[in-house]
């Protein structure tokens, strides 16, 4: 299933997105982290409304920064901007899950009709149509049992794309666990054999460097004439 852009995602949120704040939005989907002076130039803004665009992203919880020291001017510091892209698939995919489950309960909602007259487009419970001895009470017209709701039929399809969705993100997420889970215990394999290799050099070290113990002269126990 192909991805959705950040674009996408983010206007299924349901965040309102003007034009400038879209332009943004596409240079930042682009590249993992750019400096604001960067960003204004690529987009031919002055630095201020750069800024003021970038803080909204961020005030919406759609993009982040860190700041590191200039080199050559070692007292200021530049700002580098992101989306956070792990943030918006979250709320995006929140969003999905919410939708998931309304639907499923419109679902039972709907399957509790079992009659409908079509002339005056409605609908009656299995008890309600039994008590009206199954005839509409507005217009005379005999009901028919639903045995096929195009609505029902709207929300199963709805419900299969929504859940191949969210499963497919869902596995993607227990993979990526599964990498990261895999990256830190070789990492951390590793920095236990590095201090056990390095425990080992010291106490080579230490040993070579104990002190000889002092070899002691005997005396002879035999007197002089």
């Amino acid at each position: 299933m192909e991805r959705k852009s950040i674009i996408q995602m983010i206007e299924e949120i349901g965040v309102p997105l003007d034009e400038e704040t879209l332009k943004v939005i596409r240079i930042l989907e682009q590249k993992k982290m750019i400096s604001e002076t960067k960003l204004a130039e690529e987009l031919g803004f002055k630095i201020n409304s750069t800024r003021k665009l970038l803080y909204r992203l961020n005030n919406l919880n759609l993009a982040t920064y860190e700041k590191k020291r200039d080199e050559k001017k070692k007292w200021w510091y530049v700002y580098f901007w992101g989306l956070d892209r792990e943030r918006i698939e979250g709320l995006y995919f929140d969003r999905k899950k919410r939708d998931l489950d309304k639907r499923k309960l419109q679902i039972i909602e709907e399957e509790k009709y079992k009659f409908e007259c079509k002339k005056c487009d409605m609908r009656f419970l299995h008890e309600d149509a039994l008590e009206q001895n199954f005839t509409c009470p507005e217009c005379g017209e005999m009901m028919t049992e639903i045995t096929d709701s195009k609505i029902i039929k709207r929300l199963k399809q709805e419900i299969n794309a929504l859940g191949a969705e969210y499963s497919a993100y869902e596995e993607r997420k227990r993979l990526e666990q599964e990498k990261e889970i895999k990256k830190r215990t070789i990492e951390e394999k590793k920095e236990e054999e590095a201090a056990e290799r390095k425990k080992k050099r010291e106490a080579r070290k230490a040993k070579k460097l104990k002190p000889m113990p002092k070899k002691t002269i005997k005396k002879s126990s035999k007197k002089k004439k």
